[in-house]
């Protein structure tokens, strides 16, 4: 069976996440709180389904390869990222019941692995979501700009292009330009680069049931795989920032890059309260 895509898991998740609103509600085994957490981040996925379909619109529209379609691809993989993380987790809280005890069933030793599973889950899609939002601000951005020149020395390029180093997927550039990065030092994983890795994690969760995509739940070890990525992901961010707050000098226009300390705050204090927990 041919690899499920991320535009796979997003164009079937709207009518999923009507269907899991409404199981939750009729589900006895949570408690009001734990409905109210659910149906909450349903709304949110839904926003960021919402999103995506503007997105892919623009991705398929966007016919050069680069930084622009680059960073679109990286964040309709973060969205569909974030979905199963989301769905996944929803199952084992369902599996579990809520904190008083009650359980759908099996033993109260199980019982217990799966709440712990499901905490993790639930910590690492907070993270899956921040760094969906923060792809989401850096695709509008590059975006909106894509057709902006600048002069860079004896030469007018795309504005878009002075992001390439952190933009761009490094299959699609030549060795000399990840060679000139290794020298001057920077960060050789880009911000697709690792969406590229996480999806590719996530994948292997993700099976079709009669035209229906499925989920199964994963382990320990791909989910801390998982939040490594995320950590790269993160770890990037305040040099791109650095980097931006430095060609905004150069470059009026860059004055209004989208990505703030606060974005990296939220995502670093997530992530560590994530990796915090016991794996």
């Amino acid at each position: 069976m041919a690899d499920i895509e991320p535009e796979d898991i997003m164009d079937d998740a709207e009518d999923r996440l009507d269907e899991q609103e409404k199981e939750v509600e009729k589900d006895e085994n949570l408690e009001k709180k734990e409905v109210e957490k659910i149906k909450e981040d349903v709304k949110d996925m839904k926003d960021s389904v919402s999103k995506y379909e503007k997105i892919k619109t623009l991705f398929e529209k966007a016919a050069e390869p680069g930084p622009v379609k680059d960073v679109m691809k990286f964040v309709i993989s973060s969205s569909a990222t974030a979905v199963i993380f989301f769905f996944v987790t929803l199952t084992l809280k369902k599996a579990t019941g809520n904190e008083t005890g009650r359980s759908t069933g099996g033993g109260s030793g199980k019982k217990e692995e799966d709440k712990h599973k499901a905490d993790i889950l639930d910590a690492v899609t907070e993270v899956s979501k921040d760094v969906r939002n923060i792809s989401r601000l850096l695709s509008v951005w590059l975006t909106d700009h894509q057709d902006e020149k600048i002069k860079a020395g004896e030469y007018t390029i795309p504005l878009v292009d002075i992001f390439s180093q952190y933009t761009t997927n490094m299959k699609t550039v030549s060795y000399i330009f990840i060679l000139a990065i290794i020298m001057l030092n920077k960060n050789v994983y880009t911000c697709p680069q690792i969406m590229d890795s996480v999806f590719t994690k996530m994948q292997t969760l993700a099976d079709n049931d009669n035209r229906k995509t499925v989920f199964s739940i994963p382990s320990i070890i791909l989910v801390n795989d998982v939040l490594t990525d995320f950590g790269n992901f993160i770890d990037i961010l305040p040099e791109l920032l650095a980097y931006a707050e430095g060609k905004a000098k150069e470059y009026p226009t860059v004055k209004t890059f989208p990505l703030l300390q606060s974005d990296i705050d939220t995502a670093k204090s997530d992530y560590d309260k994530a990796r915090k927990l016991p794996y």
